[in-house]
């Protein structure tokens, strides 16, 4: 791989591992409600299923309940990350004299959750066209594509060959 492009790659990677954990704490720190834990870890699991798009469709590929298993795995690795980041924030408000009760579930958490679900998704796109995962995944699903219309092709010759006169 080019240096130039590994470099790159790396930027991005420290860039959204900081957005990442930035939003946790944020929220801890904004005294957000708890359920937002759960949001960010969906919005975590999207993010990495979509930087590492064809390793996980070859897992759903070969076995739909292996892929589903590990997708549910990497959600619970995700909440616990999610949690982490968010109780980090929360002690350093507690910790600087910032008190008083969770805030209600509002408008905010659904912002801040798809504030980073749209700075991550830029993010991952912009690594998978670096690393050119885009081009290999559309290939091989244009390329299975022309195999199954091929198949079919011939299964519908089949079929008019036999109820032919």
């Amino acid at each position: 791989m080019d240096p130039a492009i590994k470099s790159k790659l790396v930027f991005m990677g420290l860039l959204t591992t900081l957005v990442i954990f930035g939003v946790g704490v944020a929220a801890g720190a904004m005294l957000r409600p708890l359920a937002i834990i759960p949001l960010l870890a969906v919005v975590l699991t999207i993010l990495h299923v979509q930087t590492q798009f064809s390793k996980w469709r070859e897992r759903f590929k070969s076995s739909a309940v292996t892929g589903a298993v590990r997708l549910v795995g990497t959600y619970l690795a995700q909440c616990v990350f999610a949690g982490v980041t968010y109780l980090v924030g929360h002690g350093g408000a507690r910790l600087f004299g910032r008190s008083g009760d969770l805030n209600a579930f509002g408008p905010i958490d659904i912002y801040l959750t798809a504030g980073l679900l749209v700075v991550g998704g830029a993010v991952a796109i912009i690594v998978m066209r670096l690393t050119k995962q885009i081009t290999g995944d559309l290939q091989s699903i244009l390329s299975d594509l022309q195999t199954d219309i091929e198949d079919l092709q011939a299964d519908l010759g089949d079929i008019t060959d036999d109820t032919s006169p």
